[in-house]
């Protein structure tokens, strides 16, 4: 007959089996300022195409409308996620300026110096929003973003947003503003709300930034994927304002269930309590 202990160490060696198998871990990520650089296929990160090419604002004398790159065009969006500490990466890319360098994301003037923007900091009434929401279906049964669970970003709102971050970013409830995402900021929620890396500038020209406690967010199943809508820019056609589409993002890595290490505790205590429970019985028994 085969032993309650017999069946515990099997399914032990099994699952440490698993972990010796399981494929090397991805590279950790470093956030420089340089989403391109910074969110690769190596360290697992996920690219979510906006679709939209790059729009311009006038030149310093306004006679040259394709001369200048606004600092609040969106090329990309990406992801990367840390099971170990439970926190989303997020980077927003912008365009190459005129002279062939990353555009300084907010900087609304376009220009090389950022000492020419009147509102540095994201300050004034600039905003950049990124909307979360659950993957869901219409009548027809058709994917489509479900009532977004969080916000992330900088409101135009000064009033609205985070505390003791850079730059006044927060992760906020999800208000739905008719007005739009700039307006959509509620209360922040303190318990995801991460920090942006750096204030964009020269040195750092992207913008980058991350959420604490991703996968416990409510009403978000990250094995099955979300969706994403962004928002950047400030009042007045001189600046330029994007608002992107719901986009499609899968399930990062690390969502897929548990680790084999983790596995394997629970298997052990499992284990361990059934063993102890088959002995009380043996020991019971007249």
């Amino acid at each position: 007959m085969v032993s309650i202990r017999d069946v515990v160490w099997a399914l032990a060696a099994a699952a440490l089996t698993l972990a010796a198998s399981r494929p090397a871990l991805a590279d950790p990520i470093s956030l420089t300022g340089f989403v391109a650089n910074d969110f690769t296929t190596a360290n697992d990160s996920i690219t979510v195409p906006v679709y939209q090419g790059p729009g311009v604002i006038a030149g310093p004398d306004g006679s040259n409308p394709g001369q200048l790159v606004s600092g609040f065009d969106i090329q990309t969006i990406r992801l990367n996620y840390d099971a170990t500490t439970d926190t989303m990466s997020v980077g927003i890319q912008g365009y190459k300026n005129a002279a062939g360098l990353e555009q300084i994301f907010g900087d609304a003037t376009g220009n090389l110096d950022p000492s020419k923007d009147p509102n540095p900091n994201l300050g004034g009434l600039k905003s950049v929003a990124i909307a979360f929401a659950p993957l869901s279906h219409d009548a027809g049964g058709k994917p489509v973003a479900g009532t977004p669970a969080i916000i992330a970003g900088i409101p135009q709102d000064k009033s609205l947003v985070g505390s003791g971050t850079t730059d006044g970013f927060t992760v906020s409830q999800y208000t739905g503003n008719a007005s739009g995402l700039e307006f959509s900021f509620g209360k922040q929620l303190a318990q995801y709300t991460g920090n942006l890396a750096y204030n964009p500038s020269a040195a750092h020209p992207d913008l980058e930034f991350t959420i604490k406690n991703f996968s416990q967010i409510p009403g978000l199943n990250m094995q099955n994927g979300f969706y994403l809508q962004a928002y950047a820019g400030a009042p007045g056609d001189q600046n330029g304002e994007v608002q992107t589409a719901w986009s499609f993002s899968p399930a990062p890595q690390g969502f897929e269930g548990p680790e084999p290490t983790t596995w394997l505790a629970w298997l052990l205590l499992a284990g361990g309590a059934g063993v102890r429970q088959y002995r009380r019985r043996l020991a019971a028994r007249p």
